[in-house]
């Protein structure tokens, strides 16, 4: 999916906007409920609670990426921006919530530097089209991040170059930034880069065998980040 198509499309149809809307609340709403069940939000928190709590956020991340990366194996794209957007934007209240909201400064500023061309067709200023026009910005968001969670702010600039360079699709750097966002953790990057080893090891070593030779493959970005929040919670047992 083309990045200018993955943000502004979501609310072109009053329908959508209804839905969005409302699925936006959900997120949050899963979560709140959580904690008030488990009085983790007044103070009277265990490790035993809050493991549940992270369960459940857990249980919503995989269904959330189970579902489109069934979209994107079988028609390589997602059927809506929605599906990307929204949690996004709830992973980005979850994330202030938490009281981190330099990272979810940045995420809002590169996403808004993706959209420059049609930012600049709305407000009819030429100048926001230029990627320049937003590098004290993105100075700005990356220098604040970086002073609390400086890999995961180092994550989402590179998931945003890689979408820039279309070397990743919108929604799969979309995908990542919100994973990122609900885990700001090094062993979230790990398991990322793990993954992605992984995978192209495996992808060679059939390539070597099938065709004599080690071919480059495309990598299915949205199941390989859905692997990736699989080996985070394997490894978070673990080490906890």
């Amino acid at each position: 999916m083309p990045a200018p198509d993955v943000f502004i499309r979501l609310f072109e149809k009053p329908e959508i906007r209804t839905v969005g809307i409302a699925l936006l609340l959900i997120f949050p709403a899963v979560v709140q409920v959580a904690l008030n069940i488990f009085g983790v939000s007044k103070g009277r928190s265990s490790r035993r609670k809050r493991g549940v709590v992270d369960w459940i956020i857990f249980g919503l991340v995989v269904t959330w990426l189970g579902i489109v990366s069934w979209f994107d194996i079988r028609k390589n794209e997602i059927p809506h921006s929605a599906w990307v957007v929204i949690p996004l934007i709830g992973a980005g209240l979850y994330r202030i919530w938490q009281g981190d909201w330099t990272l979810v400064l940045l995420a809002v500023v590169v996403a808004a530097v993706s959209e420059r061309d049609r930012i600049s067709q709305a407000f009819g200023w030429e100048e926001l089209s230029r990627i320049i026009t937003w590098l004290p910005l993105l100075f700005l968001g990356a220098f604040l991040s970086i002073q609390s969670s400086s890999l995961s702010a180092l994550a989402i600039m590179g998931f945003w170059v890689a979408w820039e360079m279309k070397w990743w699709g919108g929604a799969d750097a979309v995908s990542a930034i919100t994973v990122c966002l609900i885990w700001p953790s090094e062993i979230f990057i790990f398991a990322f880069l793990a993954t992605h080893l992984i995978v192209v090891l495996v992808l060679g070593l059939v390539s070597a065998i099938r065709e004599k030779k080690i071919s480059l493959h495309r990598l299915p970005g949205i199941p390989i980040l859905l692997a990736s929040v699989i080996f985070l919670k394997i490894s978070l047992v673990f080490l906890t």
